[in-house]
């Protein structure tokens, strides 16, 4: 004799089909949600990396705009390159209201023309630097050895030439009042600076290929920090260009040096839409990781090879992680499709979305920006692992709804039995 089906088993199948459509419905409504929040997510940080890579950009434009200050004024001969008392309280001037810019460099000499390579020839006559730069003195204390809140800065000029065969160097050690003729140009005792015209800061820029283009260094040590511990050195970054006096011919390579401590204070800036309870982090490094910019009293600078780059002793594990990601080295400003990189990877339980844009005109300068993001997921004990996971499946929770309806559809059977017999 066949066994027929219950009713109470028919409705338990009945009722199990309809939670396992229902659990399916919900696993698309999930999913597409979860497709959603990270579309959502990756514009917002799209935005956000847009948003501190343009306050970047605008304060290093401010060395490009100084640049063309000057070399507008020298061009309608209002600055005399060739004229030492000129040139120099021209950059005076300039310098003075520019808070931000650390110095302001004419590398000069007398065009022979370029030798086969391309490379600038220089009469033996005639070479020589001229510079006004910041320097940082405290009240009462003379001058300073570490910069405080009393601080203040005053600009001085230090001029190299040569007497001779022999390179010196001349010093104009203003007071803190910083008036222009406030001290005398006095020789520098124990000097000897080294020929400024063969520094690889005036031969590129000044070279046939590179001739009236702006130049970026990378970061480097303040010149007129030269004397103090490494330690507590400010840091700079410049732009140069070669440019012309109002005839046409070669003036020499102008300099414009930029404090990076500005920089610092951007990238601390959160997104201007994001409020008080900002989930992002922002972090400025190049391709090889290594950052760019300070966010802890305790960070300093450190020299790689010929870079200067910030070592943190307190370094969040999502921002090391970050730092380490594989796509970090395909971001480049050389190409469209490779200024931007989306990634995901989770540290310490939680998982993070991270994007990566290139700045241009640097040397190769990225803008990082983390969001912590909270989602279901269902297997977080597998830290160590960066393959993202999607959120839970909804058959899980089912399953116990499922047991739950069986037992009601024995429980039902059994009444029915009891009044009405088998189900024929």
């Amino acid at each position: 004799m066949k066994s027929r089906l219950t009713l109470g088993q028919v409705f338990g199948l009945s009722f199990l089909g309809l939670i396992l459509l229902l659990g399916f419905l919900f696993y698309l409504v999930l999913d597409g949600s979860w497709q959603s929040i990270l579309q959502s997510s990756e514009r917002s940080r799209s935005e956000a990396s847009r948003e501190i890579a343009d306050r970047v950009m605008v304060y290093l434009s401010q060395a490009e705009q100084v640049l063309k200050q000057i070399e507008d004024q020298i061009s309608h001969n209002t600055m005399n390159p060739h004229d030492t008392p000129s040139l120099e309280s021209g950059l005076f001037s300039i310098l003075l209201s520019n808070k931000n810019v650390a110095e302001l460099t004419l590398t000069y000499g007398k065009m022979l023309g370029y030798d086969p390579e391309g490379k600038i020839r220089l009469t033996e006559n005639g070479r020589g630097q001229l510079s006004v730069f910041r320097f940082l003195y405290g009240k009462g204390e003379g001058r300073m050895e570490k910069q405080s809140s009393t601080s203040q800065d005053c600009l001085l000029t230090r001029r190299i030439y040569f007497e001779g065969r022999r390179c010196v160097s001349d010093l104009r050690d203003r007071p803190v009042d910083c008036k222009f003729s406030s001290a005398p140009l006095l020789r520098e005792k124990d000097v000897c600076p080294p020929d400024p015209t063969g520094h690889l800061t005036f031969t590129t820029p000044a070279s046939r290929d590179y001739h009236g283009r702006l130049l970026w260094s990378d970061l480097h040590w303040v010149q007129s920090d030269s004397h103090l511990p490494e330690a507590e050195r400010r840091v700079e970054l410049s732009v140069q260009k070669a440019i012309d006096d109002g005839d046409g011919h070669f003036a020499g390579v102008l300099r414009v040096g930029l404090l990076t401590d500005q920089i610092d204070q951007v990238t601390q800036m959160r997104p201007s839409e994001t409020g008080k309870n900002d989930p992002h982090v922002v972090l400025l490094c190049d391709r090889k990781g290594r950052l760019i910019t300070r966010s802890k009293p305790g960070d300093h600078f450190q020299a790689f090879d010929n870079d200067l780059r910030v070592v943190s002793s307190q370094l969040a594990p999502e921002v090391a992680m970050a730092l380490k990601l594989p796509m970090l080295q395909e971001v480049s400003s050389e190409k469209p499709l490779t200024r931007f990189r989306y990634g995901r990877f989770i540290s310490n339980g939680r998982r993070f979305l991270v994007t990566f844009r290139a700045l241009g005109e640097t040397q190769d300068w990225i803008v990082g920006i983390l969001l912590i993001r909270r989602l279901p997921m269902c297997a977080m004990s597998s830290k160590a692992s960066n393959k993202p996971k999607r959120p839970c499946a909804p058959w899980a929770n089912t399953f116990p709804l499922i047991l739950s309806v069986n037992s009601i559809g024995k429980k039902a059977n059994r009444s029915l039995e009891a009044n009405f017999g088998r189900y024929p």
